[in-house]
């Protein structure tokens, strides 16, 4: 009689592992893809020059607000965008011209006139009873 060579047992993996590897797997291809939405929103956001924030993002790449903020180099990009965006669009304020057509203006200009309440209630009293100085009826100013 002649004995085989004993036959390596193929390393068998339990299916229990198998199925918790795949789930891992799938896990980090689903947080990989989430992360590739995050950013392909974010760049169309610029493109398209729109404001970049969390929610812009989180709504344009159908991720979570809470996804964004756990994740530091999306949160950080998004910071950044975003203190730009605000850079840019703060101008100096410019003061307004006489001729600029306002409403302020417009009204400032046709009735130079302002009727300010008197400060006090003793103030109205000592005034004669004569409140207010100017009426439409009785103030030239505004005709």
């Amino acid at each position: 009689m002649s004995k085989r060579p004993p036959e390596s047992a193929p390393e068998t993996v339990p299916p229990s592992d198998r199925r918790i590897a795949a789930l891992r797997q799938a896990a980090q291809d689903k947080h990989q893809q989430a992360i590739q939405r995050a950013e392909a929103g974010i760049r169309r956001l610029v493109k398209e020059r729109e404001e970049v924030n969390f929610r812009a993002v989180a709504r344009a790449a159908g991720v979570s607000l809470d996804f964004l903020y756990a994740h530091t180099d999306l949160r950080k990009r998004i910071e950044t965008l975003r203190g730009q965006q605000r850079s840019e669009n703060q101008s100096p304020p410019q003061a307004p011209s006489a001729d600029d057509g306002t409403v302020i203006h417009a009204l400032t200009d046709a009735t130079p006139c302002v009727v300010s309440a008197p400060p006090t209630a003793n103030a109205f009293k000592n005034s004669n009873n004569d409140w207010p100085p100017h009426t439409p009826r009785s103030c030239a100013c505004i005709g």
